[in-house]
This record gives C-alpha cells, structure tokens and sequence, in this order.
C-alpha cells in the first residue's frame, strides 16, 4: 500500500476535496462582498 499510485490518487482526492470546499465557500460569501460598499 505504499505506492506512487496510491500517494498520487490520495493527493488527487484531496486536492479535489479543497477545491470543492473553496468553490461551495466562494458561493456562500459572494453575495456579502456584492452588498458591502468598499471601505476607503
């Protein structure tokens, strides 16, 4: 079990995990950052 496969298969399903977390998080904030007016 300890293969380059396995490694890059992992790093693949977290890479992919991070990605989706980060997109369901651009989604959730977008429309905050549309209502506040910039500061400054």
């Amino acid at each position: 079990m300890h293969s380059t496969s396995a490694r890059r298969e992992l790093g693949f399903v977290l890479a992919l995990a991070c990605a989706g977390l980060a997109l369901v998080l651009v989604v959730v904030f977008t429309p905050w950052y549309t209502a506040v007016p910039p500061v400054g």
